[in-house]
């Protein structure tokens, strides 16, 4: 028995030290395979093959996921990026951490003792979890980009994230609203939150098709080519939906906060690289157009706007980093990641317009890559995540700072 154990833990360790001397591999072969599927980045297959592909043994380390993050930005789509960014940054890192929690029966459910039929045990919540977690790492599932921002978290007497449960004789009982979603046709599952009636949060999961879930707005996010490069954008209510086996666990508020901090940071990184990928393709753009006998380029009224979004972005990418290391030794980073998303992405909408006037014509073109980003960088801050949140968040974090303080 010792025997084996010895033979064992050297073998562990050589594996872990190639897993992690491979990163760098995987990175390189991650941006090959958007070079080769550019066509193709909408589809099942693709996600599949991203997600085989990204998945160290935890989602804990916040300077590989950044790595990662910039990497996520060559997807042409940039709706296919937030949906891939959600399961690295939020979902898995969510299931991840249930997991670990052990959560007992009579936490999940306060009435256990008289109420046999919930199917939740000490084993079954964590099992479940990994499960999941499992089926993610292997492109297997797909979860949608749902905003999950508590705006009433101090307010006992709503649900901060839009759904509340309450018990029914054959499980949870889920009623509500999801705020807004992202979702394709390789979308599987929607990850819901729903306030207990112990005000803390109960993580659950739902087939995009359950009875029960109705749609109550409904967009559509650019012009789709085909039917596997559509993306829609929809607000969906849950009425009397029941939850039976699907309860993954419970969680409290704050936790949900910090991963959404994470995912935050983690989606300003990401817009960074977009801004950083556009700017490059408008310099390329103007070295090569000549007016004059010389190239747009040399032109100082040009040279002064591109050397002004370059001092934005330089702050930007240094804003995020810092809010990334602050959150890497436990700060509290709610501020800090509200204003690194707000300012990458204003930034990001604010370059890819720059883009367009300085580039010429050509780049108002449907389909032609700035024109794109320009797009769907409007299309995503002002759907997925509005800037009146993140500047809420911003003021009610620095209010409540300041009045400590005082």
């Amino acid at each position: 028995m010792s025997n084996t154990a010895d033979v064992a833990a050297p073998s562990q360790q050589v594996h872990a030290q190639q897993k992690e001397a491979s990163n760098t591999d995987l990175l390189s072969e991650f941006l090959n395979l958007c070079d080769q599927n550019k066509a193709n980045t909408y589809d099942i297959d693709f996600f599949k093959t991203v997600f085989k592909l990204c998945r160290p043994e935890t989602t804990s380390k916040f300077s590989y996921y950044a790595e990662l993050e910039e990497h996520i930005a060559y997807i042409e789509s940039f709706a296919a990026s937030e949906l891939i960014s959600n399961q690295l940054n939020f979902v898995a890192p969510l299931l991840e951490l249930t997991a670990t929690m052990g959560n007992s029966h009579s936490s999940l459910n306060p009435h256990s003792s008289h109420n046999s039929h919930i199917p939740h045990s000490n084993a079954e919540n964590p099992k479940l979890a990994q499960q999941l977690l499992s089926s993610i790492r292997q492109g297997e599932m797909l979860f949608s980009r749902v905003l999950t921002i508590p705006e009433q978290a101090k307010n006992s007497t709503q649900a901060p994230f839009g759904v509340s449960a309450s018990e029914n004789k054959h499980g949870w009982l889920l009623n509500g609203a999801l705020n807004v979603v992202l979702f394709n046709k390789a979308v599987s599952h929607h990850l819901v939150l729903a306030t207990l009636p112990n005000n803390n949060t109960l993580v659950t999961y739902l087939p995009t098709q359950t009875t029960g879930i109705t749609t109550a707005e409904h967009a559509q996010l650019g012009a789709p080519k085909a039917n596997n490069t559509q993306f829609e954008i929809a607000n969906l209510r849950l009425q009397n939906v029941v939850i039976n086996n699907g309860a993954i666990g419970e969680i409290n508020t704050q936790a949900i906060l910090d991963l959404v901090a994470r995912s935050r940071i983690m989606s300003a990184i990401r817009h960074n690289q977009y801004t950083r990928m556009c700017l490059d393709k408008l310099i390329l753009f103007l070295k090569s157009r000549i007016s004059n006998g010389a190239p747009l380029i040399n032109q100082q009224v040009i040279q002064h706007r591109l050397a002004k979004l370059e001092a934005r972005l330089s702050s930007s990418c240094a804003l995020s980093r810092y809010s990334l290391k602050q959150m890497e030794v436990g700060k509290d980073t709610q501020a800090l990641a509200s204003a690194s998303k707000l300012l990458a992405s204003e930034l990001l909408v604010y370059a890819s317009k720059q883009a367009l006037h300085l580039g010429g014509i050509t780049h108002f073109q449907k389909n032609k890559p700035i024109a794109n980003s320009y797009t769907e960088a409007n299309w995503a801050n002002f759907f997925l995540e509005p800037k009146e949140l993140l500047l809420r968040n911003i003021l009610d974090t620095s209010v409540s700072e300041r009045h400590q303080k005082a």
